[in-house]
């Protein structure tokens, strides 16, 4: 069937991400305080988005800790009183998922 195309996997970079990387890779034409600037720059974020995933993953592991310290085998699940649970919980959800009409599946970042 020609109408039909195979999209190619896409990448997960956020839109900082993405704008760096594009500049890193003009690196050559910028002068030695531009370049510093720019490598800075994307140096701190890089630092940021670590800090943020050490976070998340911390919040996870603690969760789950939590719930393997509640229950002696396994979690039971059923009906249950209201806030009955005393651990804690991680709720995580994916907005990037969120599809919009018109939608262009290549845009990078945010419309």
């Amino acid at each position: 069937m020609p109408s039909v195309c195979i999209q190619k996997p896409q990448s997960d970079l956020c839109t900082v991400c993405k704008l760096d990387t594009i500049a890193l890779s003009k690196l050559r034409s910028l002068n030695d305080e531009k370049h510093r600037e720019l490598l800075d720059r994307n140096i701190r974020h890089l630092n940021h988005v670590d800090n943020e995933r050490h976070y998340y993953k911390d919040n996870i592991d603690m969760a789950r800790e939590s719930v393997n310290s509640s229950f002696s085998i396994q979690p039971l699940l059923g009906m249950d009183k209201p806030c009955s649970f005393t651990g804690m919980n991680h709720y995580s959800f994916d907005y990037f998922q969120q599809v919009h009409i018109p939608c262009d599946p290549n845009q990078v970042g945010a419309l």
